[in-house]
């Protein structure tokens, strides 16, 4: 548990001591070796170990009734160049994990603020993206982050392509087209209030969300058959969708939208900026009654996590110090009810430690590993 809670420990720390771009770098490094060399921890990747064992060119037309062709295209290349899976796996997260990071620092407005928000992104969706680790999700996420400014200089055509490009790993990433348009969008701020207690009230029951979404899914046929798989699946345990988080969320909801006014004249970015944002508090509703729909935050939580900073900086510096502790401390909170309810975070295993001692586990054994040795249950 430990090793999950003390990268936000450790986060709060630096911004004590207002450490360096050097020591930032070093922690940088420490956080990716943590999150994606995870080895037995996590749930995906016995099925993409499957696929990669399996796939070969004569069987390509088999796998597209399946997965997508970007990310069969990219599994075959790895594979015909001589890499065995684990470093495949491995090396693609660390390449997603420093385009995250570099999306991060060009979106900042203040870099300082990077450990709040490492923080709230571990939190939120780090841990789920790297150890967990949706793999196609998770690359199309990372292929995706590079349209966003073409989004915001309003240059469809080219944030088009890179969305679609990004399809081609996940189907999902379809979704984001109209955002190109709801982006733009100016409205007042008492019409962003409406608008998020309709979207509050009105998505409290699955069957409406499931209904609505079900048209939008004829698009593609791998969308369709997620679609069926997902709506039979889907955790339903939270139905109300009324919890610990969604109290935060709304606490920072209602912190976010009185700051409407000073995010559009901070640039000229800033409607759009506030408008991704917005979002994000939506799709973070509606993931509460149906948890899969969630993949649609986590494709715009970069904007969370670099709105929340920018709220808090005109706090007079008491509010400013006492508000940052709550974030760390609900951080922590969240991280550890995360990791205790599954069996996918600990024991935390490392793919460097097996591969310097040369220990050779079978598929069967790493499996099975988290299941028989966690001290937590689903």
């Amino acid at each position: 548990m430990l090793l999950y809670l003390f990268p936000i420990f450790f986060l709060l720390f630096l911004e004590k001591i207002n450490a360096n771009r050097k020591i930032v770098c070093l922690f940088l490094l420490y956080l990716m070796f943590f999150i994606c060399f995870g080895y037995m921890c996590g749930s995906d990747w016995r099925s993409y170990e499957m696929i990669y064992s399996d796939i070969e060119i004569e069987k390509i037309s088999y796998f597209l009734l399946f997965y997508e062709p970007g990310f069969l295209l990219y599994t075959l290349f790895f594979k015909f160049i001589g890499f065995d899976f684990w470093e495949f796996h491995v090396l693609t997260k660390v390449f997603v994990f420093w385009i995250f990071v570099y999306h991060l620092y060009y979106f900042l407005i203040d870099k300082k603020d990077v450990f709040l928000s490492l923080t709230l992104f571990l939190s939120s969706a780090g841990y789920f993206f790297f150890i967990d680790c949706p793999f196609r999700n998770l690359i199309a996420w990372g292929i995706v982050l590079f349209s966003f400014k073409y989004l915001f200089r309003r240059k469809f055509w080219h944030f088009l392509l890179i969305v679609v490009l990004s399809s081609s790993f996940h189907t999902s990433m379809l979704f984001l087209v109209p955002i190109y348009w709801i982006s733009n969008l100016k409205l007042s701020t008492r019409q962003y209030v409406f608008i998020y207690i309709l979207f509050f009230v009105s998505f409290s029951s699955r069957e409406v969300i499931m209904t609505l979404l079900y048209p939008m899914t004829l698009i593609h046929p791998i969308l369709l058959s997620r679609f069926d798989s997902y709506s039979e699946v889907s955790d339903v345990s939270a139905a109300s969708g009324y919890s610990l988080g969604l109290l935060v969320q709304l606490l920072y909801f209602f912190l976010f939208v009185r700051q409407h006014d000073r995010f559009v004249a901070f640039s000229k970015y800033g409607n759009c900026f506030f408008n991704l944002t917005f979002l994000y508090f939506v799709f973070y509703r509606i993931a509460l009654v149906i948890p899969v729909l969630s993949r649609f935050q986590f494709d715009l939580n970069i904007f969370y996590i670099v709105s929340l900073p920018f709220i808090i900086e005109n706090f007079t510096n008491f509010s400013k110090l006492i508000f940052k502790y709550i974030v760390y401390i609900l951080s922590a909170l969240f991280i550890i009810v995360s990791v205790t309810s599954t069996t996918k975070y600990l024991p935390y295993t490392n793919y460097i430690y097996y591969k310097i001692m040369n220990i050779d586990l079978s598929f069967d054994e790493r499996s099975d590993y988290n299941y028989k040795n966690s001290p937590y249950r689903e």
